[in-house]
């Protein structure tokens, strides 16, 4: 059941259709948590057993291990739900206007609940002017001018991100970039240590990016960003 209600989730979100997207997420969730639920009573009846008896002090370790296991496999369970129930409130939020910078500004705001976000931006293509241009663009909760990006650019991860349909983390200062520019530079505010960039693709055409970025070092990792790409297919749709 968990593998095909992911799977409808999927399929769904391939062709737009939001709540049906949110409604077979959250079935594949529910699902989930029913499965852990039981393997968490019944390994807590077999504590219980355990317990009862006459522990030694090996059995004693055992339990302490085990017991650590579950509340660590129920911490990332939460951490998991809280997730999905970010992403299926912007969902929700999306299908509810088609004011796009009330959008950006949700989206940020739901962003920095999920993730470290000191700097959040969403940039389009343009295509008279063969670039990108930044539509929403915040630091510390401050609003930055738009900031306009020529493809030809080869110090810009913006355009990288762009013209390889790409997404990536660099997590560090000293981190190796060259695969992405030529150079570590920022286009507009400060330079993060931290950032992840996320292509926004809509009928398999790339039509922008969409930038998350932070002051602290190493905090980004797969999780953050496969979220980050659920945001941005539904930016894309919006």
């Amino acid at each position: 059941q968990c593998i095909i209600y992911q799977l409808m989730s999927e399929a769904n979100k391939a062709i737009g259709n939001i709540d049906l997207t949110l409604h077979y997420s959250y079935k594949a969730l529910e699902t989930r948590r029913a499965m852990d639920e039981e393997d968490r009573q019944q390994k807590l009846r077999n504590i219980i057993f355990c317990k009862e008896a006459a522990l030694t002090e090996k059995e004693k370790e055992s339990y302490r291990i085990l017991n650590a296991e579950l509340e660590h496999q129920t911490k990332n369970l939460r951490d998991a739900y809280s997730t999905l129930k970010a992403v299926s409130d912007i969902g929700k939020q999306l299908t509810a206007t088609l004011d796009l910078p009330t959008i950006y500004r949700s989206v940020n705001h739901h962003v920095k609940s999920l993730m470290p976000c000191d700097v959040f931006g969403v940039a389009l293509y343009n295509e008279v002017g063969n670039s990108i241009e930044y539509q929403y663009l915040v630091e510390d909760d401050t609003s930055l001018e738009s900031s306009t990006i020529p493809l030809n650019q080869k110090s810009s991860f913006a355009v990288y991100c762009f013209k390889n349909s790409e997404s990536f983390i660099v997590n560090t200062m000293n981190e190796d970039t060259s695969q992405y520019t030529d150079g570590r530079s920022s286009s507009f505010g400060n330079a993060m240590p931290a950032f992840m960039f996320h292509p926004l693709i809509l009928r398999g055409n790339t039509i922008g990016v969409l930038t998350v970025q932070s002051k602290k070092e190493n905090v980004y990792n797969d999780n953050t960003l496969t979220v980050l790409g659920t945001v941005a297919s539904y930016l894309s749709i919006a």
